[in-house]
Formats: C-alpha cells, sequence, structure tokens
C-alpha cells in the first residue's frame, strides 16, 4: 500500500487534479479544504506527507 499524502487547498480543482495525479501513482490521498480540517486529518490521519497551499484564506 502505498504513502498517505494529505493534500491541503481551498481551491477544489486544485484539490481533485492534484488527488488523482497521486493516487495514479500509487499514493493514498487525502483532502482537506481548510486549515482546521487539515489539522484534525493530520492528527488523525497521520500522512507520511503534507502538500499545503500556503495562500489560503
Amino acid at each position: 500500500m502505498g504513502e498517505k499524502i494529505l493534500i491541503v487547498d481551498d481551491d477544489l480543482e486544485s484539490l481533485k487534479l492534484i488527488g488523482l495525479m497521486l493516487q495514479r501513482r500509487g499514493y493514498q490521498i487525502s483532502a482537506a479544504q481548510s486549515g482546521a480540517q487539515a489539522l484534525v486529518k493530520a492528527r488523525g490521519e497521520k500522512p507520511d506527507l503534507i502538500i499545503l497551499d500556503v495562500m489560503m484564506p
């Protein structure tokens, strides 16, 4: 089973595109659209990598 990656972005289309590309390469993907949601998922799911949009509102 592939490594877990958490993608954090407020733009839904970016989340879908990045998630699809990474899933095709064998990674397990989790997504969050806010900082608060990302913190909850990061604590609960313990991803190996977090890809973060640093220009979120």
